[in-house]
Parts: structure tokens; sequence; C-alpha cells
């Protein structure tokens, strides 16, 4: 792999890390408004989403 090909993709590994970053910032601000009002956020077993969706 060539020199230019190298720094194109950590560029672009760059660039993933700050949205990466920015989107946890985001869920980060709205897990904190979704506690402020006493809520609670939890991951959904497929077999409750399968029950939900009932």
């Amino acid at each position: 792999m060539d020199l230019a090909r190298t720094n194109e993709l950590f560029d672009r590994v760059r660039k993933l890390e700050k949205q990466i970053g920015f989107l946890i910032d985001r869920f980060n601000i709205i897990e904190n408004k979704i506690q402020q009002h006493g809520w609670q956020i939890t991951a959904l077993q497929p077999k409750e989403i399968e029950d939900m969706r009932r």
C-alpha cells in the first residue's frame, strides 16, 4: 500500500472517530434528558421486541 493511500485511510478513520464521538455526545445528552424525567434506557432482548409487536 502506498503512502498516499495510507494517509487517505487514516484521514477517513479520523473523520469516523469524530463522527462516532459526536454521536456518543448526542446520545449522552439524550440519555441525561431521559433520566431527568425519571425514565431509564434499557436494551430490549429480541423476544421482548417480538412480544411488543403482537
